[in-house]
């Protein structure tokens, strides 16, 4: 990979919640036949590129519906990616001409959006759900069309936390553009954003409330009690109002 190519990839997650689109349609990847697989997923550009690159070496189609240039999982929720984009792209294709089998793989994290009864009514297809992760693919292809349980179990490791963390931060990263007037407040925003945000991602399933926003409250309660103790000595003697205006940081 180009130091060209790795600087995009890292932009796109870094904006990871901003649409990157790539073209809609079939994609062949090895030389598949009339009985290979039928994978489909979204055309956000990353994840495109990351099953390309996943699925070397294999033989299999690559069927890339509208998903707004975002993730399945974000566009299923929002009505973004469902059975009407999969049946515009199968029937746009001609599928049904390329393959003898009719199966259509589809990312579990997508079921929030499919009607999948309409799906095989409207094109013939069936649904089968894929693995939920990008790694599992290649020992999911070895034992086609069987799915491990385990295989669609959503896991959300460390790597995961801290990547979701990094596209997050990138959505609150807009106050750097003030950085040059404000650079001491500019640096507490993000600082405190940059707590919360990873605080609450590496300690989700450790922390008592039950919904994420009120974790992330709590996150943000404990960053200020601590911040209220260590500091609480050296104040200046100003009003509240100019405090917060000085970003919150002693000025002697």
């Amino acid at each position: 990979m180009t130091l060209f190519e790795r600087v995009r990839r890292w932009h796109r997650l870094l904006h990871r919640y901003t649409s990157y689109r790539t073209e809609v349609g079939l994609r062949r990847v090895g030389n598949p036949g009339p009985e290979a697989p039928v994978l489909v997923t979204g055309n956000f550009e990353h994840t495109v590129e990351r099953l390309e690159e996943i699925l070397a070496g294999y033989d299999v189609w690559l069927l890339v519906a509208d998903s707004a240039g975002i993730n399945v999982w974000c566009a299923a929720g929002v009505g973004d990616f469902d059975e009407n984009k999969i049946i515009d792209v199968v029937e746009a294709t001609g599928l049904a001409d390329l393959v003898r089998h009719r199966q259509l793989v589809l990312p579990p994290l997508a079921a929030v959006g499919i009607d999948r009864e309409r799906l095989a009514a409207m094109t013939g297809f069936r649904v089968v759900w894929g693995p939920a992760h990008f790694d599992d693919l290649p020992a999911f292809l070895a034992q086609f069309p069987r799915c491990d349980p385990a295989m669609k179990l959503v896991c959300f490791p460390v790597r995961d936390r801290l990547e979701m963390g990094v596209g997050m931060m990138g959505v609150f990263s807009f106050p750097l553009l003030l950085a040059w007037w404000w650079p001491r407040q500019v640096l507490w925003f993000m600082g405190s954003v940059a707590h919360a945000v990873f605080g609450t991602l590496l300690a989700y399933d450790r922390l008592p409330p039950k919904y994420p926003a009120n974790k992330a409250a709590l996150i943000g309660a404990l960053q200020l009690i601590a911040i209220w103790i260590t500091r609480r000595s050296r104040w200046p003697r100003l009003p509240l109002w100019q405090r917060f205006a000085l970003g919150g940081w002693p000025t002697c």
